[in-house]
């Protein structure tokens, strides 16, 4: 087990953060409860078409920011109301946080090199890749206080960190990372942040909390190209939340491997639902993956440049650019008009 070394800093959010200023047009960007957002950048704008779902309305707002341009990329995590992070490949701009559903306030973090790892109650949890270290901000959302959680980790040109699942019943927060010597678990609880390496491949995929287990369904990122290639189950948490790494090679059949895993959905206890986006970016299918036989079948597919997966009121929302899909029980996609 690695464990890792972290040091606690409190700040305060003005020191490590700088408010921009908003400009709005058509509309004051007011978003409810109820309401789902799709967007476009372009031009130093970004386009937001927000739908109520209780008043079936929708309207747009277009928000101008010197922080956006049409090559800057947003990050969401499965909550509706987190703040979205906005990356920018330019040099003279800065990651933000953008929060949608607060008046589109947007928050400079006043440097690069920010990714998501998720959220925990009012708390945001952001990695920050800096010189030869990995950073941790743990971020409050109401108050803008942070910390930064610092611990040792090799960094190299496998390292990545993926975007993770918290559950909420146990209160933690979960994600994976890579590096050259392998794949490790990162998991956040109760302010104690823990490091276990959980395969010798450096793993491409998604990490999700199903029925209070933790898996992992990826491909071996070094290996990929060869044919007939496997994807990997990993099961890292059994239901004791204990770790009990398990590694299990599926039969892909018609899963292209190089798919894009955005999301696993208990269906019962011997099924599982992966949502991918096929090669080319254009295409959301929707496949049964058995646990016991360890196979995967296609149930269908929908055209969508998809954008993210929220879940609202109970109900899952696969949402695109320009369209929204409902996932009903048998596990077709209702387009929302």
């Amino acid at each position: 087990m690695k464990k890792p070394v972290f040091k606690t800093l409190s700040v305060l959010i003005s020191i490590l953060f700088v408010f921009l200023l908003l400009g709005c047009t058509k509309e004051s960007l007011k978003v409810n409860k109820n309401s789902l957002i799709m967007y476009s950048l372009k031009n130093g704008k970004i386009k937001l078409n927000v739908k109520d779902l209780k008043e079936n309305t929708s309207k747009k707002v277009t928000i101008k920011n010197k922080i956006l341009n049409e090559n800057s990329v947003i990050t969401e995590t499965s909550n509706v109301f987190d703040p979205w992070l906005i990356n920018s490949p330019a040099e003279n701009q800065n990651d933000v946080l953008f929060f949608p559903y607060e008046d589109g306030k947007i928050i400079s973090l006043k440097n690069k090199g920010h990714t998501v790892i998720g959220t925990i109650n009012n708390y945001i949890f952001l990695c920050k890749y800096e010189n030869d270290s990995l950073k941790i901000i743990k971020l409050d959302k109401k108050t803008l206080n942070s910390e930064e959680l610092k611990f040792r980790l090799t960094l190299d040109e496998d390292t990545r960190v993926f975007l993770g699942d918290y559950n909420d019943t146990k209160e933690e927060l979960s994600t994976v990372y890579t590096n050259s010597t392998g794949t490790y678990l990162l998991n956040i609880s109760q302010n104690k942040i823990q490091s276990d390496k959980i395969s010798n491949k450096v793993l491409c995929g998604k990490v999700k909390w199903v029925k209070n287990e933790l898996i992992f369904i990826g491909k071996d990122l070094l290996n990929s190209k060869k044919l007939n290639d496997k994807l990997i189950l990993i099961k890292i948490k059994d239901s004791n939340a204990k770790i009990n790494v398990k590694e299990y090679n599926v039969i892909p059949q018609c899963f292209n491997v190089e798919n894009e895993i955005v999301d696993i959905q208990y269906i019962d206890d011997t099924n599982l639902l992966i949502l991918a986006i096929k090669p080319g970016g254009n295409k959301l299918a929707l496949y049964k993956f058995n646990k016991n036989k360890y196979t995967i079948n296609q149930l269908n597919e929908e055209k969508i440049d998809f954008q993210s997966i929220k879940v609202l009121n109970n109900q899952t929302y696969i949402i695109g650019f320009d369209k929204i899909f409902k996932l009903n029980g048998d596990f077709n996609l209702k387009y929302l008009k």
